[in-house]
Protein backbone atom coordinates (compact mmCIF):
# COMPACT_ATOMS: atom_id res chain seq x y z
CA UNK A 1 0.00 0.00 0.00
CA UNK A 2 1.02 3.69 -0.21
CA UNK A 3 2.07 5.89 2.09
CA UNK A 4 -1.56 7.82 2.92
CA UNK A 5 -2.54 4.41 3.31
CA UNK A 6 -0.33 2.91 5.11
CA UNK A 7 -0.93 6.56 7.87
CA UNK A 8 -4.85 6.14 7.61
CA UNK A 9 -4.50 2.09 8.13
CA UNK A 10 -2.16 3.41 11.61
CA UNK A 11 -5.04 6.15 12.53
CA UNK A 12 -7.62 3.50 12.68
CA UNK A 13 -5.81 0.84 14.20
CA UNK A 14 -5.12 3.36 16.94
CA UNK A 15 -8.30 4.47 17.13
CA UNK A 16 -9.67 0.27 16.92
CA UNK A 17 -11.56 0.86 14.84
CA UNK A 18 -11.88 -1.70 12.11
CA UNK A 19 -11.30 -1.14 8.48
CA UNK A 20 -12.35 -1.69 4.78
CA UNK A 21 -9.40 -1.48 2.24
CA UNK A 22 -9.75 -2.84 -1.24
CA UNK A 23 -6.58 -2.24 -3.36
CA UNK A 24 -7.72 -1.30 -7.32
CA UNK A 25 -3.93 -1.14 -8.53
CA UNK A 26 -0.57 0.04 -6.74
CA UNK A 27 -1.39 3.34 -6.56
CA UNK A 28 -5.34 2.88 -5.77
CA UNK A 29 -7.14 2.09 -2.87
CA UNK A 30 -10.72 2.22 -1.58
CA UNK A 31 -11.15 3.21 1.87
CA UNK A 32 -14.90 2.25 2.58
CA UNK A 33 -14.43 2.82 6.30
CA UNK A 34 -16.35 5.62 6.52
CA UNK A 35 -18.59 5.37 3.37
CA UNK A 36 -19.63 2.78 0.84
CA UNK A 37 -21.97 0.72 0.03
CA UNK A 38 -23.19 -2.75 1.90
CA UNK A 39 -20.58 -4.58 -0.04
CA UNK A 40 -18.15 -3.26 2.63
CA UNK A 41 -19.42 -5.55 4.78
CA UNK A 42 -19.12 -9.15 3.01
CA UNK A 43 -17.45 -11.64 4.69
CA UNK A 44 -14.14 -13.61 3.78
CA UNK A 45 -14.06 -16.79 3.07
CA UNK A 46 -10.66 -19.33 2.28
CA UNK A 47 -13.74 -21.24 0.11
CA UNK A 48 -15.28 -18.60 -1.13
CA UNK A 49 -18.92 -18.24 -4.03
CA UNK A 50 -17.82 -15.39 -5.53
CA UNK A 51 -14.58 -13.61 -5.98
CA UNK A 52 -14.01 -9.65 -6.86
CA UNK A 53 -13.35 -8.54 -10.32
CA UNK A 54 -12.25 -4.96 -10.93
CA UNK A 55 -13.86 -3.68 -14.54
CA UNK A 56 -12.46 -0.40 -16.22
CA UNK A 57 -15.81 1.60 -17.16
CA UNK A 58 -13.87 4.41 -18.78
CA UNK A 59 -10.04 5.11 -18.86
CA UNK A 60 -9.79 6.64 -15.73
CA UNK A 61 -12.85 4.80 -13.58
CA UNK A 62 -12.62 1.37 -12.36
CA UNK A 63 -15.41 -0.65 -10.55
CA UNK A 64 -15.20 -3.67 -8.72
CA UNK A 65 -17.96 -6.61 -9.14
CA UNK A 66 -18.81 -9.80 -7.46
CA UNK A 67 -18.95 -12.33 -9.85
CA UNK A 68 -20.35 -16.09 -7.85
CA UNK A 69 -18.38 -19.00 -8.57
CA UNK A 70 -21.66 -20.71 -8.70
CA UNK A 71 -25.38 -20.95 -8.37
CA UNK A 72 -26.05 -18.70 -5.11
CA UNK A 73 -29.34 -18.93 -3.73
CA UNK A 74 -31.16 -16.29 -2.03
CA UNK A 75 -30.36 -17.72 1.61
CA UNK A 76 -26.51 -18.41 0.82
CA UNK A 77 -24.45 -15.47 2.47
CA UNK A 78 -22.06 -14.08 -0.43
CA UNK A 79 -18.33 -14.66 0.65
CA UNK A 80 -15.54 -14.27 -1.33
CA UNK A 81 -11.63 -14.47 -0.42
CA UNK A 82 -10.42 -11.02 0.87
CA UNK A 83 -6.78 -12.33 -0.51
CA UNK A 84 -4.70 -10.28 1.61
CA UNK A 85 -1.06 -9.89 1.51
CA UNK A 86 0.50 -12.41 3.77
CA UNK A 87 2.15 -10.99 6.63
CA UNK A 88 5.05 -12.47 8.14
CA UNK A 89 4.85 -10.62 12.00
CA UNK A 90 2.85 -12.55 13.84
CA UNK A 91 1.58 -9.65 16.07
CA UNK A 92 -0.14 -8.18 12.38
CA UNK A 93 -1.74 -11.50 12.05
CA UNK A 94 -6.01 -11.58 11.31
CA UNK A 95 -7.14 -14.91 12.56
CA UNK A 96 -9.38 -16.39 10.31
CA UNK A 97 -12.75 -17.55 11.52
CA UNK A 98 -14.31 -18.93 8.27
CA UNK A 99 -14.55 -22.35 9.52
CA UNK A 100 -13.46 -24.21 5.74
CA UNK A 101 -12.23 -27.40 5.46
CA UNK A 102 -9.37 -25.27 3.39
CA UNK A 103 -9.13 -22.69 6.00
CA UNK A 104 -5.27 -20.75 6.00
CA UNK A 105 -6.12 -19.94 9.90
CA UNK A 106 -4.91 -16.11 9.12
CA UNK A 107 -6.18 -13.82 5.94
CA UNK A 108 -3.02 -12.22 5.83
Amino acid sequence: MGSVTDLIERRYRSQRKYYYFFRINDEVVIDATMKGNIARLINHSCMPNCFAKIMSLREDEDQIILIAKKDVSAEDELIFDYRFEVDQNDELKVPCLCGAPNCRKFMN
